[in-house]
């Protein structure tokens, strides 16, 4: 009787440890994607918007925009092309964060932005 009870103690101690590490396992990669997605990010104001040609992307024809964005309000302004897929093309003024993934297309280089976020300004 005192054999069987340490038996089923141990074997739930391990079924315990073994459900415990799968889900550490699984929050830490839904971390480490967050993570991923943060590091990928451009963050300014956007001074200037404009549409323009379309390009193939996986075989679609999509339009892209050149979208000049400035870090802070004294710094140089950078220019970006952009692709939108599923998010809409922002307006000019706005302080955005976009999170992106890079493409290339005739040796240029295309962000691919899939979440725009408004940044809170103080």
């Amino acid at each position: 009787m005192k054999i069987s009870g340490i038996i089923g103690v141990i074997v739930i101690t391990f079924i315990v440890i073994f459900i415990a590490s799968i889900t550490f396992v699984h929050v830490e990669s839904i971390r480490e994607e967050q993570n991923q997605k943060k590091d990928q990010s451009i963050q300014g104001t956007i001074t200037s918007i404009q549409q323009n040609n379309t390009i193939q992307v996986n075989g679609e024809k999509v339009s892209f925009w050149t979208v000049t964005i400035s870090e802070t309000e004294n710094s140089d302004h950078t220019k970006y092309q952009m692709i939108f897929e599923g998010a809409y093309p922002p307006h000019q003024g706005l302080d955005l964060r976009f999170y992106y993934s890079k493409t290339e297309y005739e040796s240029r280089e295309y962000f691919l932005i899939s979440h725009i976020e408004q940044v809170e300004t103080n």
